[in-house]
């Protein structure tokens, strides 16, 4: 299994004569990944830290993962959590739009539990989530090889 990452910096304001990856239609196979400061308007509840769209599309909140560091007395690392909240949001592509799980990366509200297990590098997926997951991914990555196969 093969993942390239690319990252482009997409200004808020597009300017209109602006050619750029931001603003091109996904390619087969492909996932997309926003990190925004906070979302774009007040009716998100303080929990919500990220949104996706199938079958491509998702979107972090930094100030939301940055306040989730904050969830008791201690500190935790920012990056670490903006990576767990990553897999989620691509877990939803990957899994589907409103696929929770009742535990592991995919719980649909985090608490101080999975923030402690993110610290420690045990917050992912669980044994029934992975054959789902895998097949996604290579359904993904056969879609993207036959557009590099057209002439």
């Amino acid at each position: 299994m093969e993942i390239h990452i690319g990252w482009t910096n997409c200004p808020i304001h597009p300017v209109s004569s602006a050619k750029s990856a931001c603003y091109e239609e996904a390619a087969p196979g492909q996932v997309r990944l926003r990190i925004l400061k906070q979302p774009l308007n007040d009716s998100f509840r303080d929990s919500i830290f990220g949104f996706a769209v199938a079958p491509e599309f998702a979107s972090v909140y930094f100030d939301a993962a940055a306040r989730l560091t904050r969830i008791s007395n201690e500190e935790f690392d920012l990056a670490t959590m903006m990576g767990c909240l990553i897999a989620h949001e691509v877990g939803h592509l990957l899994l589907g739009e409103n696929r929770h799980s009742a535990s592991g990366i995919m719980k649909a509200k985090w608490e101080l539990r999975q923030v402690q297990q993110a610290m420690m590098g045990s917050l992912g997926f669980l044994p029934e989530e992975k054959t789902p997951l895998h097949a996604s991914v290579r359904e993904r990555e056969s879609k993207a090889e036959a557009v590099r196969r057209k002439p």
